[in-house]
């Protein structure tokens, strides 16, 4: 979420705006996948064990609920809803952890309020965003966190802010590879690796599909075997 805050205007950058939340939501799966607590199997989404932290829970909880399970195009989706704030939580997140404050501004003379997100640490957005930029410069294999990080950032339309005039050309390529790279995973997935791979990849389409429906339905789709 610090790479979608316009540091000048304190305001998201995403476009469309509501594909921030899919993004988030896409990123929070990503995390869970990535650490063992949720898996997919037989294409659905099957939740590990509570993990003490309360946002991990929250969504560990609603997988459990779910009569019939779902793959993880539908989980993107209905993470990524306006009911389960996922925005707000992040955004919480990095307020406690000093990352970000909020300023709230009276419009029309108070009868409602704009929310501006102040980057109380410029530093920490300036370095996730030279990552980013440097994996996007070279051709060398990424850190799956880092490949999610870039394919949410695409996914949200924030991607292209992050990198230089006279690199996007260059980026476009490596986006394109990195994400092939994700689907060829996705049909081949036998290390954990590959799983994680695999997984970005259609968290990546969930949340595309998601952004261009503007928000609503679910989607179906999961990754297998796993």
């Amino acid at each position: 979420m610090l790479l979608a805050i316009e540091p000048k205007t304190g305001r998201i950058a995403a476009r469309p705006p509501h594909s921030l939340p899919l993004a988030l939501a896409g990123a929070m799966l990503m995390e869970l996948i990535h650490d063992q607590h949720i898996a997919v199997v037989d294409d659905k989404v099957v939740a590990g064990e509570d993990t003490g932290q309360p946002w991990r829970d929250a969504i560990l909880a609603r997988i459990r609920r779910m009569p019939i399970p779902q793959g993880v195009g539908y989980w993107v989706v209905a993470i990524g809803a306006p009911q389960f704030r996922a925005q707000d939580r992040v955004a919480w997140r990095l307020i406690e952890r000093g990352l970000v404050s909020l300023d709230v501004r009276p419009v029309l003379g108070g009868v409602f309020s704009s929310m501006h997100y102040i980057v109380a640490q410029p530093g920490v957005r300036d370095a996730i965003r030279a990552r980013v930029a440097s994996a996007m410069a070279t051709d060398e294999s990424v850190d799956a966190q880092t490949v999610c990080l870039i394919a949410m950032a695409a996914a949200s339309g924030i991607l292209h802010r992050l990198i230089a005039g006279g690199q996007r050309t260059v980026a476009r390529r490596r986006l394109l590879a990195v994400l092939q790279a994700d689907e060829f995973a996705t049909g081949k997935a036998v290390t954990a690796a590959q799983f994680v791979s695999a997984a970005t990849f259609e968290v990546y389409s969930a949340v595309c599909a998601g952004g261009h429906a503007g928000g609503g339905g679910h989607g179906g789709g999961g990754h297998g075997g796993h």
